[in-house]
């Protein structure tokens, strides 16, 4: 995979195997992330790309076409407004980069733009501020959050899988456990039988 920006090979490598297996992308910040996601995708997916500045949109384009790949590979638009005009999409992958200043209000945006099943993905995570941005994302969407992974490959890169919201439930009650079986008072004498083997 060929590219230029600021991403390690481990982050690179990470976003070439989520950029094959995906058929809907959304990333916050082009660049780098941009041409490998680019170069991975399979026939048939798409690749939005917002940006805040215009120099990068056209330098990330440049990049494009001189790794071979064709005018379309990547539907650029600007930050302002993405919202609005991406409303009624669903993405499989979202990544989280761009303007440090605009992440989480993206993120956050995004969120529910993302697929059951779909994974969100934030860069630069080894910073305090970007990977508190994720968890405070995760506690507040915690029932929906299927897989948690951090920094994971040794990249720079950590995010989560969003799976079906589930309700809260007490498994004490679900369970018909009792009080002693909680441990809040003595059991009786003969405890370990009155339990259901698993």
């Amino acid at each position: 995979m060929k590219y230029i920006g600021d991403l390690s090979n481990a982050d690179a490598k990470v976003l070439e195997a989520f950029g094959r297996a995906s058929r809907s992308i959304l990333e916050f910040g082009c660049g780098g992330s941009t041409q490998i996601l680019s170069q991975a995708l399979a026939p048939g997916a798409t690749l939005v790309s917002l940006e805040t500045d215009p120099m990068w949109i056209e330098r990330t384009r440049r990049n494009l076409a001189l790794l071979g790949l064709p005018p379309g590979a990547c539907d650029f638009r600007p930050y302002a407004g993405w919202a609005e005009a991406l409303a009624g999409r669903t993405f499989d992958f979202i990544f989280v980069d761009g303007v440090e200043e605009e992440r989480d209000a993206f993120a956050r945006a995004a969120y529910p733009m993302l697929a059951v099943d779909g994974w969100i993905l934030y860069h630069d995570t080894r910073r305090r501020r970007d990977l508190r941005n994720l968890v405070e994302l995760i506690m507040e969407v915690h029932t929906e959050v299927g897989e948690v992974r951090i920094n994971f490959e040794h990249s720079n890169l950590s995010g989560f899988r969003r799976k079906l919201p589930e309700q809260y439930e007490n498994w004490n009650h679900t369970e018909g456990r009792c009080d002693w079986m909680l441990g809040l008072c003595e059991p009786p004498p003969d405890w370990p039988a009155l339990l259901p083997d698993e």
